[in-house]
């Protein structure tokens, strides 16, 4: 059992001493180039550019709601005159819709299977 840890201690100072040579000089080099990078803001500075980030993406998310509710009124007011004027297009209509939402998820889920696998960003 002692030789055993005797080995083990031997592969160690073998593994430390090619680690000092081999990276230790390279991570040094590689600390030294971010110590010349500019000081970090200050809180002030963050909690600000945090508030102006908060307080445009709430007016986005809102111009974005208003937008989704007027498109949804003018489908279903777009679907309710087309029902009360003729329900034969009406359901035709739908039915067109519904083939072409089909249609696109086939043709994406054909897509994504083709491609193979994992898309590197």
């Amino acid at each position: 059992m002692s030789k055993d840890k005797g080995v083990k201690g031997v592969e160690e100072m073998d593994d430390q001493l090619w680690f000092q040579r081999h990276v230790k000089g390279e991570l040094q080099r590689f600390d030294k180039s971010f110590e010349a990078e500019a000081e970090a803001p200050s809180i002030k500075e963050l909690e600000s550019f945090i508030g102006e980030h908060k307080s445009s993406l709430r007016r986005k998310q809102w111009k974005e709601l208003w937008l989704f509710w007027l498109t949804a009124l003018l489908l279903l007011g777009g679907a309710g005159w087309l029902w009360t004027q003729d329900v034969i297009w009406f359901v035709t209509l739908q039915i067109a819709a519904s083939w072409g939402g089909i249609l696109f998820l086939g043709i994406m889920h054909w897509r994504r299977k083709g491609s193979g696998g994992w898309k590197s960003s």
